[in-house]
């Protein structure tokens, strides 16, 4: 099963990642990723659900609550405001048949040349298989000290969104001139503002394994598999067994559960995580 992960920055503009991108960090990945040169880019599989509708199925399981309830609490924990996610549509793109498409990437010098400097530093490397979106997403927020708002206001400094349109407001008065957000009244003392466009909420990762060989204990000095080549960057060395490990074995496999510093939420497509 591929790991669904909610970035970092809790949302992002949706140019900002692709299909079959190679990536170390799943909150972060617009750091230290690399795209492989395919000769097409992977086309999207969509599907569309009208979030009221959807999410009035099966409020425990549904994925699309689990994901808005999970925004809304990191939100909130952010802003010391409460903050409550509405989108008007919920979308999810997956890539189809992430095994060829992984097999497209390490054909190709530069992928393989990628992998094996990011494993020698350490690195965990995981694929993007797919991602959700959010559109025209109401943010409802009621700020602790009550204080009114109305009309036009700008977004605060005290929280600044990467996504393009996302403006949630504040009861501090700390504001960037330059962003502008119309929202509406909720109740007396809360306020709302509509994101307006589609932005990435979560993404979705299969984790790529690797393991170290020699050619002197293979059996095909031809390496066969299209998975496993000989080293271009450099070669290991291990007293153990006192062979050169000169070839590399990778693999495209499901990602495993994270740790303690992840908060999780349980929906019928599996967990999902945000940083605590």
């Amino acid at each position: 099963m591929s790991l669904t992960v909610i970035p970092n920055s809790l949302l992002l503009p949706f140019e900002a990642v692709s299909l079959g991108r190679l990536v170390t960090s799943i909150d972060q990945p617009l750091e230290g990723y690399h795209k492989p040169p395919f000769a097409e880019a992977p086309k999207p599989i969509p599907s569309i659900f009208d979030y009221a509708e959807h999410s009035q199925q099966d409020s425990r399981a549904s994925f699309t609550s689990s994901v808005t309830a999970l925004l809304s609490l990191a939100f909130s924990k952010r802003s010391a405001s409460q903050i409550r996610i509405e989108p008007r549509c919920f979308k999810t793109y997956a890539i189809d048949n992430s095994d060829a498409w992984f097999d497209e990437a390490i054909s190709h010098a530069e992928t393989k040349k990628w992998i094996e400097k990011t494993v020698l530093k350490g690195k965990k490397i995981y694929m993007i298989v797919g991602f959700c979106t959010l559109t025209e997403t109401q943010f409802g927020q009621t700020s602790l000290d009550q204080q009114e708002v109305q009309g036009q206001m700008t977004a605060p400094l005290s929280l600044s969104l990467t996504a393009a349109g996302v403006i949630l407001p504040f009861a501090n008065r700390d504001v960037d001139p330059s962003i502008q957000g119309d929202f509406g009244r909720l109740a007396s003392n809360s306020t709302r503002i509509v994101a307006r466009g589609e932005q990435i909420c979560t993404i979705k990762y299969r984790e790529v394994g690797h393991k170290w060989l020699s050619s002197r204990l293979l059996e095909n000095l031809k390496l066969s598999k299209p998975r496993q080549w000989s080293c271009m960057v450099t070669r290991r060395y291990t007293i153990e067994d006192e062979h050169d490990e000169d070839v590399i074995e990778v693999d495209l496999k499901d990602a495993s559960n994270l740790g303690d510093e992840w908060t999780a939420a349980e929906s019928k497509e599996g967990l999902i995580y945000v940083r605590s």
